[in-house]
C-alpha cells in the first residue's frame, strides 16, 4: 500500500463473493495501471481459502483478510467502498480480540450481487448515514422505484446497462453448450412459519417418481442448489434425497455460474439467477408454492397478479410442466437488450471511467459543525448536493459533530474530528483539555466551545488529504488550509461568509493574520460583503474571487406548482426566525417597536412567532412580558426545522438590520412565501427583483400584512422565479464549478 495512492476496498467477505458483480468489477479494476490501489476482503473460510488459491499473484496480493490488521488500517484509509447490501462486507468489527465498531464516513458505491431482484431493495438514500454516493442500477425499470419508494434522489442512481460479471469471460462461457441438466436453485425462507413446509414440499417432489421417471426419460441430471444458509447439519431430509439423478448442493460448494451455463433450464421460486438465466435465452419456470405466504410477508417489485400468472403452484404441475416442455423465455426476467450486448467489458469500461474521474475531482468542505443549523451550514450543504448532482464527489467535515442533527443531503459523505456525544469523542478530546493549543481555533470567540483536539485533528486530516480541492468555510479554518502541502490538493477555496461588519467580533485578531497570509481564491455571497471587507478592514489579499450567492438544499423548496395565495383570515401569523443575542440586541428593540405600533394601533390581525436561541433569551421574554407584548410577539423557542415552521405560516418577517446574505429570504420565497425585510447587506443584493418587500415604516408594513390575501399566486411564484434565476442549486454550483482549475 502506497501512501500516495487512492484506495478503494471492495466487499466481499460473504461466501458467495466469486459470483457476484462487485468480485468481478474489481478483478476488472485490477487490470488498470492508475494512481488507485483496489483491495477487496475476504473472509478467511474453506470457500474463500479455495477462492485465493485460485487467484493470479497480483490478485492475491490485493487481498485484505476480514479483521486483519491491514483491514483495520486500509479501512481507515479508504477512499472509495463498494459493497452490495451491508457495511458489514467492508467494515471490520474486532481488533484483536476486542470489539471493534468504526464509524460509518466513508463514500459508499453500491453494485447489488444480482443482476436484477423479485424482491424490494430495503436500502434507502439516507442508508449509512445518507453516504450513498452512487447505486448502481442494472434495470432501468427499477430506478423509479427506488426514487418512490426508496428515497433516493435521482443523482444517487447509476445505470449500468449490464450486470458486471457479464464481462469477457462470461461472454465467452455463453456460447458453451448445455450439458443435460436440468438447475434447481432454492431460496432462503426467512420466516420460520413457513420453512418446514417449502422444505416438506421440496422433500416430496425430489422423492417423487414421476420426477425420477422424467429424467430417466430424458437422460437428465437435475442439480439443486440450495441457499447458502440452508446447511446440512440442520437440513439432513432435504440433502438425503440424492439418488444417481439428482445432486444437491450448497452454493458455496458449487460455482454457480459454471453450473448455469451446462444447464438446459432452470427451476427457481425467487432466485435473481433467473435473469442471468434469461438473459442466456434459457427458459425459467418459476416453481412458486409458498407464493401468497412470501408476497404477504416481502415487498416485490412485481404485481402479485404477475407473478401468479408465471408461477406454478404445486409438486404435479412442475412435473407435468416438465413433461410437456412447457416453459419458455420468462418475459419477468427479461429485461436486458441481448441484441446490443458486445461480448466484452465496454459497460464495466464506462463505469470505471466514470468512477475514475470522480475520484480524481474529489471536493472536501471544512466547516465548524455541518450536522448543525444556520445560514452558513445550510448554504454549504445545498452547495455540496448541488456538486453531487453534478457528479462530484464531496466529503464534509466538522470540526465536531453535536446534536441536535440537522436533515443531511443524500450522496454526501460527512466526517468530523470527533463526537461530542460519543464515549469515543470524549476519550479522544480528553487529554487535550489539559494542552490548550488551539492553533488558530484560538480566534473565536467561544473558545469555551471548542476543544484543541479540533486543531490537532484538522491538521492530521490536512496533511493526508487526497482532494483535488479544499473549501474553508470558516474564517478561522482559512489559515490551516492555507498552511497545507499536500500534493493532491490543486484548488484551495476560502468562503467569507461572516458579515464584514461582525468579523471581529466573531473571530477576534483574525483579520490582521489573514492580511499576513496571501490566499490563492476567495468565494463571497453578496458583492456588497466583499466590499464592505475592503472598506472596514482594508481586506483584498487574495489573487482573484468570485460571488456566488447562496442556494437552498433540494427538499427545502417547494414544487411551484404548489404555492397558493393566502386566503382571508382573522389572523394572519408571520414567522421571524431571530439569534436572540447581545449582538442582535438592535434586532430586538425594532421587534419590539413593531409590536408597540400594533397595540397602540389596536392592530389584532397579526401575530409574529418567534423562533431562535441565544445568550439573552431571558432578557428577552422579560421585556416581552414588561411591554406587555405576548399576545402579539409569540416566543417559539428555537426549532431544528424552520423550512417546516415556514410552511406553516402566512409570511416571513424579518426585521434584521445586518444580514450578510439572508438566507431566510430564500426559504421563504422559495416556499411560497412573502417576505419583509428590512434594507441591509444581504436583502438589497437578494430581494433586489422582489417588489414590495422592504419594509418602509411600520404603517406601510402592518397594511401591507393585512391585505396579504390579495396578492395573487401568480405573482408569489413570479417571486420564486426571480430567486430561482439568481439562487438556484444549478446557478450557483456552475459559479463555483468554473471557478476550479
Amino acid at each position: 500500500m502506497e501512501n500516495n495512492k487512492y484506495i478503494w476496498i471492495f466487499g466481499g467477505k460473504n461466501e458467495t463473493v466469486a459470483n457476484s458483480n462487485i468480485f468481478s468489477f474489481w478483478k476488472y479494476c485490477l487490470q488498470k495501471d492508475d494512481e488507485i490501489d483496489k483491495f477487496i476482503i475476504l473472509k478467511s473460510n474453506g470457500v474463500n481459502l479455495k477462492l485465493y488459491d485460485g487467484l493470479k499473484d497480483n490478485e492475491k496480493d490485493h487481498v485484505i483478510w476480514f479483521n486483519s490488521k491491514e483491514h483495520i488500517e486500509l479501512y481507515d484509509r479508504a477512499d472509495l467502498v463498494f459493497i452490495s447490501d451491508s457495511t458489514d462486507e467492508v467494515a471490520p468489527n474486532r481488533n484483536h480480540k476486542w470489539a471493534y465498531d468504526p464509524e460509518i464516513n466513508k463514500s459508499i458505491i453500491i453494485i447489488p450481487n444480482e443482476s436484477g431482484s423479485l424482491v424490494k431493495s430495503k436500502i434507502t438514500g439516507e442508508s449509512f448515514n445518507n453516504s450513498i454516493f452512487r447505486y448502481c442500477v442494472f434495470d432501468e425499470n427499477e430506478m423509479d422505484i427506488l426514487k418512490e419508494e426508496n428515497n433516493f434522489k435521482q443523482y444517487q442512481l447509476k445505470y449500468v446497462k449490464y450486470p458486471l460479471k457479464y464481462d469477457s469471460e462470461f461472454s465467452r462461457k455463453m456460447k458453451s453448450e448445455s450439458a443435460g441438466q436440468i438447475l434447481w436453485f432454492v431460496e432462503w425462507r426467512y420466516y420460520n412459519d413457513n420453512r418446514n413446509e417449502m422444505a416438506d414440499d421440496l422433500i416430496n417432489t425430489l422423492k417423487s417418481n414421476q420426477l425420477k421417471d422424467y429424467l430417466d426419460s430424458r437422460n437428465l441430471n437435475l442439480k439443486v442448489c440450495l441457499h447458502r444458509y440452508y446447511k446440512k447439519g440442520m437440513f439432513k431430509d432435504i440433502y438425503s434425497c440424492e439418488n444417481e439423478k439428482i445432486q444437491i448442493f450448497n452454493e458455496n460448494d458449487v460455482e454457480v455460474n459454471d453450473e448455469m451455463f451446462k444447464s438446459e433450464l432452470l427451476i427457481t421460486d425467487y432466485s435473481s439467477i433467473a435473469f442471468d438465466f434469461t438473459f442466456l435465452d434459457k427458459p425459467v419456470l418459476l416453481y412458486q408454492p409458498d407464493l401468497d405466504h412470501v408476497y404477504e410477508k416481502r415487498q416485490f417489485n412485481v404485481e402479485f397478479g404477475e407473478l401468479n400468472e408465471h408461477a406454478i403452484r404445486t409438486s404435479d404441475d412442475l412435473i407435468k410442466a416438465l413433461k410437456e416442455k412447457d416453459f419458455k423465455i420468462n418475459p419477468i426476467f427479461d429485461i436486458f437488450d441481448k441484441n446490443s450486448f458486445n461480448n466484452g467489458n465496454s459497460h464495466i469500461e464506462e463505469l470505471y471511467d466514470y468512477l475514475y474521474d470522480i475520484q480524481m475531482n474529489k471536493i472536501t468542505f471544512l466547516g465548524y459543525n455541518f450536522y448543525g443549523f444556520g445560514g452558513t451550514v445550510n448554504a454549504t450543504k445545498a452547495l455540496a448536493e448541488g456538486l453531487v448532482n453534478h457528479g462530484y464527489l464531496v466529503e464534509m467535515f466538522s470540526l465536531f459533530k453535536k446534536p441536535p442533527i440537522s436533515e443531511l443531503p443524500n450522496g454526501i459523505n460527512f466526517n468530523h474530528a470527533f463526537d461530542v456525544d460519543s464515549r469515543k469523542g470524549r476519550v479522544k478530546t480528553f487529554p487535550f483539555k489539559f494542552i490548550p493549543k488551539y492553533g488558530y481555533l484560538r480566534h473565536e470567540a467561544n473558545l469555551e466551545a471548542i476543544n484543541p483536539y479540533s486543531s490537532y485533528r484538522l491538521k492530521k486530516l490536512l496533511k493526508n488529504i487526497k482532494s483535488h480541492t479544499v473549501v474553508s468555510t470558516r474564517d478561522t479554518l482559512h489559515l490551516y488550509l492555507e498552511e497545507a502541502k499536500s500534493e493532491f490538493i490543486k484548488n484551495k477555496l476560502y468562503f467569507f461568509h461572516a458579515s464584514a461588519d461582525v468579523v471581529d467580533v466573531m473571530y477576534p485578531g483574525l483579520i490582521s493574520k489573514l492580511k499576513n497570509k496571501r490566499l490563492s481564491k476567495a468565494v463571497f455571497v453578496t458583492e456588497n460583503n466583499r466590499l464592505e471587507f475592503e472598506r472596514l478592514h482594508d481586506y483584498a489579499n487574495y489573487d482573484s474571487y468570485i460571488v456566488t450567492g447562496n442556494a437552498l438544499e433540494s427538499s427545502k423548496v417547494i414544487d411551484r406548482d404548489k404555492i397558493k395565495p393566502v386566503p382571508e383570515k382573522e389572523i394572519y401569523k408571520g414567522i421571524y426566525l431571530l439569534r436572540i443575542s447581545t449582538e442582535r440586541k438592535e434586532d430586538i428593540d425594532n421587534l419590539f417597536e413593531f409590536g408597540e405600533y400594533l397595540k397602540k394601533n389596536n392592530i389584532k390581525n397579526i401575530i409574529i412567532d418567534v423562533y431562535g436561541s441565544g445568550n439573552c433569551v431571558d432578557e428577552f421574554l422579560d421585556e416581552l412580558y414588561e411591554r406587555n407584548l405576548q399576545n402579539i410577539i409569540h416566543y417559539k423557542n428555537n426549532t431544528n426545522f424552520p423550512i417546516d415552521e415556514i410552511r406553516k405560516h402566512d409570511f416571513v418577517c424579518d426585521l434584521t438590520l445586518v444580514q450578510s446574505f439572508g438566507m431566510t429570504y430564500l426559504e421563504g420565497i422559495l416556499n411560497g412565501k412573502k417576505v419583509f425585510c428590512m434594507e441591509n447587506a444581504g436583502s438589497l443584493e437578494v430581494m433586489e427583483n422582489i417588489p414590495n418587500s422592504y419594509v418602509e415604516s411600520f404603517e406601510w408594513l402592518s397594511e401591507e400584512i393585512s391585505d396579504i390575501h390579495n396578492i395573487p399566486g401568480e405573482e408569489l411564484k413570479s417571486n420564486y422565479d426571480a430567486i430561482l434565476d439568481k439562487y438556484s442549486q444549478d446557478v450557483v454550483c456552475e459559479k463555483f464549478i468554473s471557478f476550479l482549475d
